[in-house]
């Protein structure tokens, strides 16, 4: 499939894709997390930080609004003797509804893949995340961000 974008343009499709796939980039324009390219490398030995709360990390798919139906990620608080759970909100751009749909708001389980249905087939130009409070923890750390295509 071939997709021409103008600049700044972003275009839904059914891409026809199956799998796990990973955003392709981020917006750049919250300085407040290290190495945000970390959060969708394919790697889990790598991750994104943030000492932040209430920071957005908004992951885009590069102009495309892909249908989507559940995201997962594996994440976890940073704490002196390890990781505890993660108190995070995970919020999708949807290109026929508009932006801040939250789909995800609560505690999620430390180091583990968690997926998180979306409520209907949306198309997602971009899904963010952010802690809500660290619970005594140092850093959000997210390793990993993907989305399954519908």
């Amino acid at each position: 499939m071939s997709i021409t974008l103008q600049p700044g343009e972003i275009k839904r499709v059914d891409a026809g894709m199956t799998g796990w796939l990973s955003p392709v980039n981020h917006d750049g324009s919250d300085k407040a997390w290290q190495n945000p390219q970390y959060a969708y490398d394919g790697n889990l030995n790598t991750y994104a930080r943030t000492a932040m709360r209430s920071t957005r990390l908004r992951l885009g798919t590069a102009g495309i609004a892909p249908l989507v139906s559940k995201v997962r990620l594996f994440c976890g608080t940073a704490i002196d003797s390890g990781y505890q759970d993660a108190d995070i909100d995970v919020i999708v751009y949807d290109y026929d509804e508009g932006p801040d749909i939250r789909i995800f708001e609560g505690i999620i389980p430390a180091l583990q893949w968690v997926e998180i249905p979306l409520d209907k087939v949306r198309a997602v130009s971009n899904i963010s995340l952010k802690w809500n409070d660290f619970h005594g923890g140092r850093y959000g750390d997210l390793y990993e961000l993907q989305y399954w295509p519908a």
